[in-house]
């Protein structure tokens, strides 16, 4: 269940753009049915669907595409070919200044009872920053920092993050590797909570549902046929 997604100097987006999913508390506005929304902690609703407004070329397909964007890297920065390759991401181009600033992506969400929040800071070149932080789903809970990345300098919470050891260790951060990544394919059970919650964000989009065959966009294209 995803709580909200950030995303700044990545296409169109030249300041931070955040997604939330969470329900307002504006009670005065309007009247949220109590069955609307999944109540994942006292004073915290979520909603299961959001719509985004907005006019032509005004953005709505890159957020879309961040999303996406950030799943791939997260994915496939282990693979051969990505290590060897730039970083797929593409800086809001109409300031030179952007051009040369990282992208950053943001998300947080629920699973096995936990609230995690993930993200990390890249230009074509390398990760320059990446975090990962937890929470409790109890009233007066503290966000944990499991770890943070700097560049190839690597801090982890030495009981919630074990493996975090053999990579310092073993000097195993490298530049477009992240460390999220890392952990999944050296077995380690939190990177796994992570990593398979990525595996089930599916991000569809409307001109690319091919890759999807048992999508609801992908039936509904069907029967129209």
């Amino acid at each position: 269940m995803m709580l909200n997604f950030t995303v700044k100097n990545y296409k169109s987006f030249h300041e931070q753009v955040n997604l939330s999913m969470e329900a307002s508390t504006l009670k005065e506005t309007y009247a949220l049915p109590a069955q609307a929304a999944s109540v994942v902690m006292s004073g915290m609703s979520i909603l299961p669907v959001a719509s985004i407004f907005g006019a032509n070329a005004s953005g709505k397909s890159n957020l879309i595409d961040a999303m996406a964007m950030m799943k791939f890297h997260i994915q496939t920065s282990l693979a051969k070919d990505n290590v060897l390759d730039k970083i797929q991401v593409e800086p809001f181009r109409l300031s030179t200044e952007t051009l040369k600033e990282p992208t950053e992506f943001e998300v947080s969400f629920v699973v096995k009872q936990k609230l995690f929040r993930y993200g990390f800071l890249a230009n074509k070149d390398r990760v320059l920053e990446e975090w990962l932080y937890e929470k409790e789903l109890k009233e007066r809970s503290k966000e944990k920092e499991l770890f943070y990345r700097e560049e190839d300098t690597l801090h982890y919470h030495a009981n919630l993050f074990k493996v975090g050891k053999i990579i310092n260790e073993q000097r195993l951060a490298k530049e477009s590797v992240l460390i999220l990544t890392l952990g999944y394919q050296l077995n380690d059970e939190l990177s796994k909570t992570v990593m398979e919650w990525f595996v089930n964000f599916n991000v569809l989009m409307g001109h690319r549902y091919d890759g999807y065959q048992h999508s609801p966009l992908t039936k509904l294209r069907k029967r129209q046929r």
